[in-house]
C-alpha cells in the first residue's frame, strides 16, 4: 500500500502515476488459476483516507453485466469487485465493500467471535466516494473510504487483514487473492 503526501482524483480512470504496483494474480477457490479475464488491484492510503483501486480487462465490454441500481441490492451478482478490510488483526471486525461497473456499493460489517459465530450487520453503511469508468478493454473502478469509519489511523508500516476479489458473471467466474474464509485469521 503505497502512502500518499497527495490524494488522487475519485474518478474511476486509474491513471495517476500514485496507482503502482497492482496486484494481479489471483485464484480460484480452489487454489487454481484464476478464470476471470486479468485484474488489476491496487492499494494507497493517507493519514485519513483509504483508496482502493481496481482495473478490470474484458475482451468483450457489452458482456459486462451491471443489474443493482441501489445499494446493498445484488451487487454481488454483477460484474464487481470486492474487498474484506480487517483494520485491526487482534479484533473479528471484518468491512466488506463490493463495487460493480457503476460503482453502486454493497458494504456490510461482519463480526467473528473467538468461537467462529458469524454476526453479519446490512446495516451498516460505508462512507465512501466511488467512481466508476468504461473503456473499450476494461472496466474500472476507484473509492477513498474515511478511516474513521473503521475506528483506525494508519502510517507506513501498519499491517491490516485484507482480502479482495472480482466477479465475473458473465464467465461463471470469481478470482480471489486468498480463498474467501470470513474467519479472521483465515
Amino acid at each position: 500500500c503505497s502512502f500518499l503526501k497527495k490524494p488522487p482524483v475519485i474518478d474511476g480512470k486509474v491513471t495517476e502515476k500514485l496507482w503502482q504496483k497492482p496486484v494481479m494474480r489471483l485464484f480460484t477457490n480452489d487454489s487454481e488459476a484464476m478464470k476471470t479475464d486479468s485484474v488489476r488491484f491496487y492499494f494507497a492510503a493517507d493519514s485519513a483516507n483509504l483508496y482502493l483501486a481496481a482495473v478490470c480487462f474484458d475482451p468483450n465490454p457489452k458482456s459486462v453485466r451491471v443489474n443493482a441500481t441501489e445499494s446493498d441490492k445484488g451487487v454481488h451478482l454483477d460484474d464487481c469487485v470486492g474487498w474484506f478490510l480487517l483494520p485491526d488483526t487482534s479484533k473479528g471486525d471484518i468491512y466488506q465493500v463490493y463495487l460493480n461497473a457503476s460503482a453502486v456499493v454493497l458494504d456490510q460489517k461482519i463480526s467473528v467471535s473467538p468461537e467462529g459465530k458469524m454476526d453479519v450487520d446490512m446495516a451498516w453503511s460505508a462512507d465512501v466516494d466511488v467512481k466508476a469508468a468504461k473503456e473499450k478493454s476494461h472496466w474500472s473502478v476507484e473509492a477513498r473510504l474515511p478511516l474513521a469509519q473503521f475506528g483506525a489511523t494508519v502510517k507506513p508500516g501498519d499491517v491490516w487483514g485484507i482480502n479482495f476479489r472480482r466477479k465475473q458473471p458473465g464467465r461463471k467466474a470469481n478470482a480471489d487473492w486468498q480463498p474467501i474464509s470470513y474467519h479472521p485469521h483465515g
